[in-house]
């Protein structure tokens, strides 16, 4: 049989060759295909595909996985399922990060060792599950696991934004009409009603001030300055989980955020919890991992309260009731789930029950926000004109009354 070359060269011109063939020393067997091997040689410039402060997104991590899964179940070896989608991956970060995966395991190491060390790539919940399931020896059904629960999240926070995306834009409009009333139309009536000289109502002169203010120098130059130097600390400091926590903390006390982050924290730890215990990681350690991936502290400090109960010798749904996240029907659920000894299919119906929650809550406040924001703008635009027509009125009595005279 002859043997075929595949060359392939990444954006960074690092040169990496693939090749199929019947065999060889190094060559990797596909089980599922007689005769055939894959041989792949990289040179030693590959550490130039160095780490990215870039991590991949949530759906480039969800699509990485069930192919992952579908290759492992095809019978395909991990280190070629790994180079196939390596060659595919559009992000040339995440190319680096699938590149050192393959040298751990190349050198010996499993799966799940090899990611231990991408933890900015891969969340603790991702590298335990595949650890779990490199263990049982059902990877691929682990992997499809961890597919499911990534497409949950990334639906979930897909939804979310939707649901804020008219409101923001709404909300920007209005910001942009008023600007451009304040800035460039008012200044001209304002010289219009100096050189009749005219008296000006009360709500004509703080429209008026409030446009000075706007065009003048210093507030100008202020705006400019404070837009830069919040620009430059949200770039230094994305990804930051400091101030991701101080965000999240702070939007919790919130009255109607903090409703949708409990429901959001409790259907994305519900989700996480079952997809632990499903593959048999012991309760306490599925605590402790889900702890380490929520960034709420309120939360946080939650679970560790309900791990630290649980080792006194509490039931879970007992442990549950005494948080302050994760209470009434979860808990209700929790001890269902207890006594009938489904507990992870109890975990899983929290998350859908409270998933579907929070999109009902969200949809409501789109509702109500759409009628909302129109009377704003119809409000806010109104009192605009209103107080530029009410001196024009005068003016034009003034004039009606000399034409008499």
């Amino acid at each position: 049989m002859p043997r075929y070359s595949l060359p392939y060269s990444t954006p960074r011109r690092l040169k990496v060759s693939m090749s199929i063939s019947p065999g060889g020393d190094q060559a990797t067997y596909f089980p599922n295909i007689p005769n055939i091997y894959l041989t792949m040689s990289i040179p030693d410039r590959a550490h130039l595909l160095r780490p990215s402060r870039r991590s991949p997104s949530l759906k480039e991590l969800e699509i990485f996985t069930r192919q992952l899964a579908l290759m492992t179940r095809a019978g395909i070896p991990i280190l070629g399922a790994l180079a196939i989608l390596r060659s595919q991956a559009k992000n040339l970060a995440f190319r680096g990060v699938i590149l050192r995966v393959e040298e751990a395991i190349s050198e010996g190491l499993s799966i799940s060792r090899g990611m231990s060390s991408e933890t900015k790539c891969f969340p603790r919940f991702y590298i335990t599950l595949i650890s779990a399931g490199e263990r049982a020896g059902i990877l691929d059904e682990t992997l499809d696991t961890i597919a499911d629960e990534l497409q949950s999240r990334r639906i979930l926070r897909s939804r979310m934004l939707r649901a804020a995306i008219y409101p923001a834009f709404v909300t920007a409009t209005l910001t942009a009409i008023v600007t451009f009333l304040l800035v460039f139309v008012v200044p001209t009536f304002e010289e219009l009603f100096n050189e009749n000289g005219v008296a000006l109502p009360w709500l004509t002169k703080q429209v008026i001030n409030l446009s000075r203010c706007m065009t003048s120098t210093s507030t100008l130059s202020g705006a400019l300055a404070l837009t830069i130097g919040l620009s430059i600390i949200l770039w230094r400091a994305r990804g930051n989980p400091r101030l991701i926590r101080a965000i999240n903390n702070t939007s919790s006390r919130i009255p109607i955020w903090a409703s949708l982050t409990r429901a959001k924290i409790v259907s994305e730890c519900s989700s996480l919890l079952a997809s632990l215990t499903r593959v048999g990681i012991p309760i306490l350690e599925a605590l402790t991992i889900t702890s380490e991936t929520v960034q709420n502290e309120t939360a946080k400090s939650d679970l560790e309260l309900i791990r630290s109960e649980i080792i006194e010798g509490s039931s879970l749904s007992m442990a549950f009731k005494k948080s302050r996240h994760f209470t009434g029907l979860f808990a209700n659920l929790i001890e269902a789930g207890e006594n009938s000894g489904q507990l992870e299919k109890m975990l899983s119906k929290a998350a859908v029950l409270y998933r579907e929650e929070l999109e009902q809550t969200f949809e409501l406040l789109k509702q109500l926000a759409e009628p909302a924001l129109i009377i704003a703008i119809g409000v806010v635009v109104g009192t605009t004109v209103l107080a530029i027509y009410l001196p024009i009125f005068q003016i034009g009595d003034l004039s009606g009354a000399t034409n008499l005279s």
